[in-house]
C-alpha cells in the first residue's frame, strides 16, 4: 500500500512539473516566421552543419530556464525578438559555452577551473579541433569532426569531461610555469594556423581517444580515409570563410576618410557621405561572398581596392522620409563642437585646413546642410555620419568634381 501512495506521489510530481514545462515553453513559443528567418541564418557558409534553426531554439529556451531557475525573464522583449538577439551572437560562436553547461559543470568541479575553460580554453579546444581536422593522419582527422559534432549535442557531458581530464593533468604534472605555446594564440589564430605546433597536446585529443579510439580500431580502413577526406573538405571550406569573415570585418572597421586616396576619388565621382558608407559596406557583402578577396592583391594597398567600389554606390542611396532627415539635422546641429573637432582625422586638418579657420569651415557646411534640408530631393545629401560628411565636405573643395 505504501508503495502504491509513493508510486502515485510520484506520478503526480511528475505530471506537474511536465505541465510547468509545458506552460513555460508556450509563454517563450516562437512563431514560425522567426523560426524560418533563423533556420535560414543557420545555413550560412561555414557554420557547423548541425546547426539549425530547431536546435538554436531548443538552446534557447533551455537557457531561459536554466539560467533564471525556472523563471521566464527575457527583459521586456518578446520572446521572437530575445530569441532573434540570442541566436545572432551564437552564431557567432555557435561552438561556445552555453550557460546551463557551466553551471552544470560548476555543480561537480572546482569553480576556478570551470573559470579558465569558461574564459578561454574550451574556445581553444573548439578551435583545436577544427583545425586538426586536416591533420594527414587519417585517424585524427575523423576523431577531431567526430569529436566536433557530438560535443554540440552533449556540450555539458563534454564540458565536465573535459575538466576532469584537465583536473588530472594538474594533479599529475603540476601546474605548468609557463604557458603552453599553443594556449597563446586565440580561437580564430588557431583555426587558421598552417602547421600544428609540436607543443600543442589538446585536451580533446585525450577526451576524442577514449570515446572513439576503439570504435576506429573496428572500421575498414576504406571508410576511416573516406570520413577523413570529408573532415579535411569541412575545415577548408570553414576556413576560407572564417578568412573572409575577417576581411570583413577589418574592411568595415577601417577610416577609409582618413585617407588621401579614397577621399580625392570620392571627391571627383562628387560621392555622397552615405554612398561613401554604402561603397564600404558593398565591399564587406562581396568579401563575404567571396567576390572580392583583399588577401590575393597583396602588392594593392586595400584603400585601392574601396576606391572602385565608390561609383558602385553612386546614386544608390534611397531618399530618406523627413523623420530621418529631421534626426540627422538635430544630430549635426546639437554637436559638441570642440569633441566633433577633436575627433576628426588629423588628415582633415593638416590637408584641408592649412591657414584656414576650421569654425568657419564648419559654419559655411552647416549653412550648405541648411539649404539642402529645404529641398526634398536633396535629402540624400545629409550624412547619417557628421564626421564624415564634414571630411567629404572638405575634400571637394580642394579636389573639384570631374
Amino acid at each position: 500500500m505504501t508503495d502504491d501512495l509513493n508510486d502515485t506521489s510520484i506520478a503526480l510530481k511528475r505530471g506537474r512539473a511536465a505541465d510547468y514545462v509545458r506552460q513555460t515553453l508556450r509563454e517563450i513559443h516562437i512563431s514560425k516566421p522567426m523560426l524560418d528567418l533563423i533556420d535560414r541564418m543557420a545555413t550560412a557558409p561555414g557554420l557547423p552543419k548541425e546547426i539549425d534553426g530547431a536546435w538554436l531554439r531548443k538552446k534557447w529556451q533551455s537557457e531561459v530556464l536554466c539560467v533564471n531557475n525556472g523563471i521566464i525573464n527575457l527583459q521586456g522583449l518578446s520572446p521572437d525578438i530575445a530569441f532573434q538577439n540570442w541566436s545572432i551572437d551564437k552564431l557567432d560562436n555557435p561552438r561556445g559555452l552555453l550557460r546551463k553547461s557551466i553551471q552544470k559543470a560548476s555543480q561537480e568541479i572546482r569553480h576556478d577551473h570551470v573559470s579558465y575553460f569558461q574564459f578561454g580554453r574550451w574556445d581553444q579546444e573548439n578551435a583545436c579541433a577544427e583545425r586538426m581536422r586536416g591533420s594527414e593522419d587519417d585517424e585524427i582527422s575523423l576523431m577531431a569532426a567526430l569529436w566536433l559534432r557530438q560535443s554540440l549535442r552533449e556540450q555539458s557531458k563534454f564540458l565536465t569531461e573535459m575538466l576532469i581530464l584537465y583536473s588530472g593533468r594538474i594533479s599529475r604534472n603540476g601546474l605548468e610555469k609557463q604557458t603552453p605555446d599553443w594556449l597563446k594564440y586565440s580561437p580564430d589564430e588557431i583555426r587558421c594556423w598552417t602547421n600544428i605546433p609540436p607543443t600543442c597536446q589538446p585536451l580533446w585529443l585525450d577526451h576524442a581517444k577514449t570515446l572513439f579510439g576503439e570504435v576506429l580500431k573496428n572500421l575498414p580502413r576504406k571508410t576511416i580515409e573516406r570520413g577523413a577526406n570529408k573532415s579535411r573538405l569541412d575545415r577548408i571550406d570553414e576556413v576560407r570563410t572564417l578568412r573572409l569573415r575577417l576581411q570583413s570585418e577589418r574592411v568595415a572597421n577601417m577610416d577609409f576618410y582618413s585617407m588621401p586616396g579614397p577621399l580625392e576619388k570620392a571627391a571627383k565621382l562628387n560621392i555622397t557621405a552615405n554612398e561613401f558608407l554604402l561603397a564600404q559596406k558593398i565591399m564587406c557583402d562581396d568579401i563575404l561572398d567571396g567576390k572580392c578577396d583583399i588577401s590575393i592583391h597583396r602588392d594593392q594597398p586595400v584603400w585601392m581596392i574601396f576606391a572602385k567600389y565608390l561609383s558602385q554606390a553612386k546614386g544608390k542611396i534611397a531618399l530618406p522620409d523627413f523623420s530621418e532627415v529631421e534626426t540627422r539635422i538635430h544630430n549635426i546641429f546639437n554637436l559638441d563642437i570642440e569633441e566633433f573637432i577633436s575627433g576628426l582625422p588629423p588628415l582633415s586638418k593638416g590637408l584641408f585646413l592649412q591657414g584656414s579657420d576650421i569654425l568657419t569651415e564648419i559654419k559655411e557646411w552647416s549653412l550648405y546642410l541648411t539649404s539642402i534640408f529645404q529641398v526634398q530631393s536633396e535629402w540624400h545629401n545629409i550624412p547619417s555620419a557628421p564626421d564624415l560628411g564634414f571630411v567629404l565636405w572638405l575634400a571637394k573643395k580642394r579636389w573639384p568634381e570631374m
